[in-house]
């Protein structure tokens, strides 16, 4: 005969509420290179999907911004000669004629 277990009402998952630094702590691990979410998750016994919501509550409010460096490379010939053409009154809407 198979073996069942009974669980109580107090024995139940409960809702429990989480402080915005302890939510934040957590975060932050979920957010180390090569960590998944879900082993966080079971590590401070929560569903996976809470951590998206927190996430998504949070909008990373004081994360510093990540920008990607990107060179522009413009001939120096091409810039001088709109740089002339707008100090001698041409329209800035027709720029993009001299665009090479």
């Amino acid at each position: 005969m198979a073996r069942m277990e009974i669980m109580s009402h107090t024995e139940r998952r409960r809702r429990r509420r989480w402080s915005n630094e302890a939510k934040l702590r957590i975060l932050a691990g979920a957010d180390q290179h090569g960590v998944r979410i879900g082993d966080v998750a079971r590590r401070h016994d929560i569903y996976p999907p809470q951590i998206r919501l927190w996430r998504q509550s949070f909008n990373y409010v004081g994360r510093p911004a990540m920008f990607i460096p990107v060179e522009m490379s413009i001939p120096k010939a091409w810039l001088m000669q709109t740089l002339e053409h707008l100090a001698n009154g041409w329209p800035s809407s027709e720029i993009y004629t001299l665009i090479p």
